[in-house]
Parts: structure tokens; C-alpha cells; sequence
């Protein structure tokens, strides 16, 4: 900084300044070339140290007021600078211009590296440019072509090559890279061409049907009354020298001398509209179609049709290709298909092709199918296919030519087989801007492995900082890893792969999507790993990941599962404990049921015996008596037999008893209170006795045992026997009640009462008082004020059930 440029070496310093023709004190950088020329650049203009002298070349006069930002040179010795808008390159005496960023003010360039066959620039706001050495060579109007568009290129046995375009012919010198000779053909675009000998071509086109270049004269063969469409999209030509056209209307049409046999679906092809034709080593036609597949027809000209419902991919063939025992076919839709034998095995994106929309297709006959598409031009290696249909690789891998390899077009031009040109070292394709030339050496060289990073985290839909703890909530419902891959050559058309350790271990390809989607994942922890490969198959040398955690919910902890599982198991063993429990209990209740069965049959048998019995044998002593008395004389027979009948009265009483108490019918309140009413009315109506019943005139349906009801019945049957046997009383007073799920009965009478102690001890009463006790009631009998007795039962049906 104003003191120029100082050269030091091992005889001491030289200082260059404007003593010695350095035009500028004010040095911003020095560079030194190959040539060992020093390159000075100020903060305008530029000088060189040549030999040990200050010159200002010729070259450097265009940038004496223009600053120069950077400086390299390449492997061929050539001196590149950059201003701030355009970079340039010395050739020859002069530095010309090949690279521009425009007239943005804001757009600068600022620093140049040259790196193998690259050159890189940075820029301020407008990030890094690469340009690198064109891998496509283009024909275009610059080569002489009348027009950009192109729709058929085609080669004759002379290697001449032939250019369709709209409504003209161009002879091509590939030598010379440029049209030598342009035919008109005012009818319409040129779709296909075929050689019937070396002075003939056939011509198919849009829409003025077949012509013939005879002679380099053209004139029209055939029309729409003749082949019965203008549409020609393909020919072929037959070994006896007749030729097969293919229609976009009406099926295939054989010439041969000027006679026309047309083969349609009304002769059964699958489609009128053909697309593209072969033949295969058995001389037979494959005839592709648009919406029929295919059809192979045989020498009677018997079409066999392959199409999607026998395994084709796509019903839209585009091209057809032999390759000895196998068979290949490219469709518009649907990928491509290998036929071999009966099978037939399909290749789409997801099994690696660039494009399932396939234009046209080659064989290069270096083990290599190349593929038209309207996004480029790629080639797969037959090998990579054949081990694909064996199942030896999970996916094919391909090399893609786009306009970033320097094609005019990424658009191939479609609808006929001469879209491409297959020669010994190149192919050339048709796209919507001319033809494009790839060479097959540009097939060699290795990749540079992309490197891949995570950019991105959200979770349920916020974004979330990577350098975060990374330990989530529970309830972490939806989780979204956004990723990034960077290669030079193939960034959009990067195929990703990624995996969770923790939920999955096995990798998964996504193709070219740029994140991965996680939702309801268990609490744990996990490390997300991703990888990138190129189309070539080169995969990115270390994955990127990250590693987070989501935490678990109370209910999800172990401390707090170990917890839920001893209770569980205490659940299980108390619900165990209270079903053989209760199996228990249920066995008890059987025994006391039949327990109290075995008591019923023994009471009833007890009372048939006690009073039955008795009565019987009281019936059988009277009639013994009745029977002396007869014989010896007849004064007290009419007492005997009223005795007799007396008893047996008696008996039919108790043998009601007995079945009334058996009866289930008989197993509520309702039917016991109405029971002893009656017998209580009816007794008493055989004495002098007034009675008085109180009786509800609705009860609940609450069930009661037999037993019970017996032992009820019979102490009220006691309490009326003493009434009419010891009271002497006139009013008797019964009354009958039930609430809190207590049944209670009242004897109430006007007699003489009961004489204490005698009467308290005696056997009648002591048994009345057990049977309600042993029942769980209550039972008093007491002398009434002013006079009279006064009884009282009292039962609980606590544990009866209301019906």
C-alpha cells in the first residue's frame, strides 16, 4: 500500500514503483502464472513483471478502469480473471469473454478457483456458479439446421446422415459439422425414414403420408386412399425388398411393388395406431402400439398380442429392441419391460429408472439400453437389468444426461422410431431444440460420494433447534426430519435412504423426497441415520443423523408398570380368592340346601308320623271300639261314629297343613297372612268367639321359606287352640302387619289371662317361643290391661327376596 511491489531474493530487494514504470503504487493482489510472468492488479486496472520489466500489455487496456477481482489459471496454461460482472479468459493476445452474471448491480463476482476440468465462482448474493467442460455436443441452426425443431434423424448405408424437420430434409456432414444440402418437402414434418436401396429413401410424415428421395428427387408414393392414413410414424423394410408402414390410424401397410396389403383390427391387431416396428431373429414383425401393447404377427399374419393384462407394463409402446433371447420394451407410462420365454419382468421408478415415460430407446451394443424422456437422456447397463429380473440387486442404477451436461434441451422429441441414432462411439437424440451427440467416453470417471445433512426438525409441526437437549414430551404425536443432500452433478436427482435405530433397523428408500415422517413413536430413544446415492449408484460415504429421545408417560415407566403389575397380580389372586370363595360358599348353599331339604322331608315326615300317625291310630282305636260296641249292643255306636268322623276331619286338616307348607306356590307373605286369615276366621267360627281381622289388602311379593311359614302357622295355631281352650274370652282381636321388611302378628282377647308361673313354663309355650326364635324372630306373650292376653310375633325377612 503505497510502496508498490517488492521482489525479494538471495542478492537483497527490488522495489518495482513508478521509478520503474509500475503505473500504480496501490497494489491489491500479485499473481504468478506458469510463464513466471507476475501479475499486478490495482484497485483499477492490471500489470505484468515480465523478464524483470513493468509492461502493460495490449490484453490488459480493456480493464484500465475496471477493477479485477480474482485470478487462476487453467491446466493448459490459459490466465483467467474476473471483474466484477464477467470472467475471462487470455487466448491467444486477447482475453475473451465466457462466462456472464448479468447487469445486477447486486450480483458480484468475487473469487475464481480452478479445479480440475471445473471452474468455480463465488458471488456476493448470488451463491457459487460451476462450469464445467459441455459432456453433450449439440446440432443445431448454428451447424446449419433451417430450424429448431428436429423430429427424425436417420443414417443410410452410405453412413450419410439424415435430418427431419418441418417440411425439409437436411444432409448432415458430421466431418464438417454442418448441413451440406436442404430438400424441400412442402407437405409436411418428416416422422420416419427408411433406405429400400442406396439411391432410395422412404419418407414418413405428419400429414401428407409416404415419399420417396430417389435420386436426391422427392416425390409422393402413397396417401390417405391408399394407406388409409397421412400419419406415418414408422417404416421397415422386408428382406424381399417390400416394406412395412406403420399408420397412426390404420394399423400396418406392406408395399411391395406399388400394391398395398393393410393389416388393422379389423384383421385382428389390438391397436390402428402403431407407434414403432421390428423384427426378431424368426423374421417375425413386432408391431408396438399406442393403447394395444404388442403384436407379433406370425408368416399367415396372425397377430399373438402382449399386453397389460398378460404383464406388459403399459399398454403405450414407444420402442422395441432383440437382444438375443430377450426381448426389451420401452412404453410411455408404464417404464420398461424384459421379455423372456413367457416371463416378463417391469422396471419403473421405484426399481431405479430415471423415467417411467419413455420416448425411445437403443442398444449401443456395449452391454448399454439408452432411454429418450421428455427430462433427459439416461443409460442403464443390461447387466444392471438382467440381475434385477434374477433378483440379485434391489435396484438399477443409471447415468442422466441433461442440459447440466450441455444438452440444448431436456425435452426428447417424441411419436416415431427416429428419434435416436445409434453409431459405433455417440448417440444422437432429437430434442425440442435440435439433436444432441453424447460420447460414450464421457460414460468413464468416477463420482465425487455426495454428503448429506439433517436440516430440519419438527415436531407435531413446530420446529425444533438441532442443537436442542432433543428429549421430547410424552404425547410426542408427530415427528418430521427434514434433510439435504449436495452433489455437484446430481442434486435433484439424489435417491435418499434413512433408517430409525430403535424402531427399525433396516434402511428405507424414499427416492427423492427430502424428509422423513414418524407419528405415534413408543417413548425411547432413537438416532435417525440418512444417506444419499447418485443415480450412478455412488452412496454418500458417512450418513448424517441425529439422535433424540421422547420421554414416556407415567403409565409407561417400568417403576410405574412393575407397580401396575404387582397390583395386577394382586387383582388376579383377590379375584381367584373370591371365585373359590364364592365356589365355596355356592358348594355351602347346596349342602344347606340340601340340608334344609333333608330337614323339610324330615319335618314333614315328623308331623305325618306325630300327627297323622295319631290321628290314624285314633281313627283305628275308635273303630275297634265302634266294632265291640256293634257286637256286644248298639247304644254308643252313633258316639262312636261321630268320634270316628271327627278325627277323621282332623286328619284332613293336617294333611292340608302339611301340603299348604310344602307347596312353593305358597313362598310369600301374601299367601301365609291370607293363609292364617282364613284358618284363624274359620276356627273361631266354631266358637262363640267374635273375631276381628285386620288384615293389609295389599302385601309385596317377599318370598319365605316353608319352613318358616310352618313354624309361623303353627304357633298362631297354638295361640288360637289356648284362646278357645283356657281364655273363656268373647272378643278376640287378630291383626297383621309388615313394614321394614319385618312380618308381624297380634292375638289380642278379652279373657281371664295367663297365670304366671305355670303358664310361662309350660311345654306349649316354651315350644312356641323356640320355633320363632330359631327363625330369627321375636315372640311375647303377656297378660293384657285391663284384661284379656296379649300375643305378639314378630319375624324378620331381612335376607328374603322381594320377587
Amino acid at each position: 500500500n503505497n510502496k508498490g511491489v517488492v521482489k525479494i531474493n538471495n542478492k537483497g530487494l527490488v522495489v518495482y514503483d513508478e521509478y520503474l514504470g509500475l503505473p500504480n503504487k496501490f497494489v491489491y493482489d500479485l499473481f504468478v502464472d506458469s510463464a513466471n510472468r507476475v501479475w499486478i492488479f490495482f484497485s483499477e486496472g492490471a500489470a505484468v513483471i515480465e523478464n524483470g520489466k513493468v509492461i502493460l500489455p495490449e490484453f490488459l487496456y480493456k480493464f484500465q478502469k475496471t477493477a479485477i477481482t480474482s485470478i487462476a489459471e487453467d491446466k493448459n496454461g490459459r490466465v483467467c480473471i474476473t471483474t466484477i460482472s464477467a470472467a475471462y479468459a487470455l487466448i491467444g493476445n486477447e482475453f475473451v469473454e465466457f462466462f456472464n452474471v448479468g447487469n445486477s448491480k447486486e450480483v458480484r463476482l468475487q473469487e475464481m478457483m480452478i479445479w480440475n476440468d471445473d471452474i468455480w465462482f463465488g458471488t456476493k448474493e448470488a451463491g457459487i456458479f460451476r462450469l464445467r467442460a459441455n459432456k453433450v455436443q449439440n446440432i443445431s441452426e448454428e451447424n446449419g439446421l433451417p430450424g429448431k425443431i428436429v423430429s427424425a434423424v436417420f443414417q443410410d448405408s452410405q453412413n450419410r446422415v439424415w435430418i427431419g424437420s418441418e417440411k425439409k430434409i437436411v444432409l448432415y456432414d458430421q466431418n464438417k459439422r454442418k448441413a451440406v444440402k436442404i430438400f424441400d418437402l412442402p407437405a409436411s414434418d418428416i416422422l420416419s425414414l427408411c433406405e429400400l436401396n442406396p439411391n432410395k429413401i422412404l419418407i414418413g410424415t405428419r400429414t401428407a403420408g409416404l415419399w420417396e428421395l430417389n435420386n436426391l428427387q422427392i416425390k409422393k408414393l402413397a396417401g390417405k386412399n391408399e394407406l388409409g392414413s397421412n400419419l406415418i410414424r414408422s417404416i421397415v423394410k422386408n428382406d424381399d425388398g417390400s416394406a412395412v408402414i406403420g399408420t397412426n390410424g390404420n394399423g400396418i401397410v406392406i408395399m411391395k411393388n406399388e400394391k398395398f396389403l393393410i393389416i388393422n383390427r379389423e384383421k385382428g391387431l389390438s391397436s390402428n395406431l402403431v407407434s414403432c416396428i421390428t423384427k426378431d431373429k424368426q423374421n417375425q414383425l413386432w408391431i408396438g402400439t399406442t393403447g394395444g401393447g404388442v403384436n407379433i404377427l406370425n408368416s399367415q399374419n396372425k397377430p399373438v398380442i402382449i399386453n397389460k393384462a398378460k404383464g406388459l407394463a403399459h399398454n403405450n409402446v414407444t420402442s422395441i429392441i432383440h437382444d438375443d433371447n430377450i426381448t426389451w420394451i420401452a412404453t410411455n407410462g408404464g417404464g420398461l419391460s424384459r421379455i423372456r420365454g413367457k416371463e416378463i419382468i417391469n422396471y419403473t421408478i421405484n426399481n431405479g429408472l430415471y423415467e417411467n415415460r419413455i420416448f425411445n430407446m437403443a442398444d449401443d451394443g456395449n452391454g448399454r439400453l439408452w432411454f429418450t424422456t421428455r427430462k433427459g437422456v439416461f443409460v442403464i447397463s443390461k447387466d444392471q437389468l438382467n440381475k434385477f429380473a434374477v433378483g440379485k440387486i434391489a435396484k438399477v442404477n443409471y447415468q442422466l444426461f441433461t442440459k447440466t451436461e450441455g444438452m440444448l434441451s431436456d425435452e426428447c422429441q417424441t411419436l416415431t422410431m427416429q428419434t435416436v441414432l445409434m453409431q459405433q462411439s455417440q448417440l444422437l437424440a432429437v430434442t425440442t431444440s435440435g439433436i444432441s451427440i453424447i460420447s460414450f467416453a464421457n460414460l468413464a470417471g468416477k463420482e465425487i460420494a455426495p454428503k448429506v445433512f439433517v436440516d430440519e426438525l419438527r415436531i407435531n409441526s413446530r420446529t425444533v433447534p438441532l442443537d436442542s437437549s432433543m428429549s421430547f414430551i410424552p404425547g410426542t404425536e408427530n415427528l418430521e426430519i427434514h434433510y439435504s443432500g449436495i452433489s455437484f452433478d446430481h442434486g435433484k436427482n439424489l435417491s435418499f435412504y434413512y433408517k430409525l435405530t430403535g424402531l427399525d433397523d433396516k434402511w428405507t428408500n424414499v427416492g427423492s423426497r427430502r424428509a422423513a415422517y414418524f407419528t405415534h413413536l413408543p417413548p425411547g430413544k432413537y438416532t435417525f441415520n440418512v444417506k444419499a446415492e447418485t443415480p450412478q449408484g455412488t452412496i454418500s460415504i458417512l450418513p448424517a443423523s441425529i439422535t433424540f429421545s421422547i420421554e414416556p408417560f407415567l403409565y409407561q415407566r417400568i417403576w410405574f408398570q412393575i407397580l401396575l403389575a404387582f397390583l395386577f397380580i394382586g387383582a388376579v389372586a383377590g379375584t381367584v380368592r373370591y371365585i373359590s370363595v364364592r365356589k365355596l360358599r355356592l358348594k355351602l348353599d347346596k349342602i344347606e340346601a340340601q340340608a334344609a331339604l333333608e330337614r323339610e322331608r324330615m319335618r314333614i315326615s315328623k308331623d305325618m308320623h306325630d300327627e297323622l300317625g295319631a290321628e290314624l291310630t285314633k281313627i283305628g282305636l275308635l273303630s275297634e271300639i265302634a266294632k265291640n260296641n256293634f257286637r256286644n249292643s248298639q247304644r254308643n255306636l252313633e258316639v262312636d261314629l261321630d268320634r270316628i268322623t271327627e278325627a277323621s276331619r282332623d286328619v284332613a286338616i293336617t294333611m292340608d297343613e302339611i301340603v299348604w307348607a310344602v307347596n312353593p306356590k305358597n313362598d310369600k307373605i301374601d299367601k301365609l297372612c291370607g293363609y292364617i286369615a282364613s284358618y284363624v276366621q274359620e276356627y273361631f267360627s266354631l266358637t262363640d268367639i267374635h273375631l276381628t281381622l285386620r288384615v293389609p289388602d295389599t302385601l309385596p311379593e317377599v318370598f319365605m321359606s316353608a319352613d318358616l311359614r310352618h313354624n309361623v302357622f303353627l304357633v298362631i295355631k297354638e295361640a288360637a287352640n289356648n284362646i278357645v281352650k283356657h281364655s273363656k274370652a268373647k272378643e278376640v282381636v287378630f291383626d297383621a302387619r309388615y313394614f321394614d321388611n319385618n312380618l308381624e302378628f297380634t292375638l289380642t282377647d278379652d279373657g281371664i289371662g295367663i297365670c304366671d308361673p305355670v303358664d310361662e313354663f309350660g311345654n306349649g309355650l316354651i315350644n312356641m317361643r323356640k320355633r320363632i326364635k330359631d327363625n330369627g324372630g321375636y315372640f311375647e306373650i303377656k297378660n293384657n290391661i285391663p284384661k284379656g292376653t296379649f300375643v305378639k310375633i314378630s319375624v324378620p325377612l331381612i335376607n328374603h327376596t322381594i320377587v
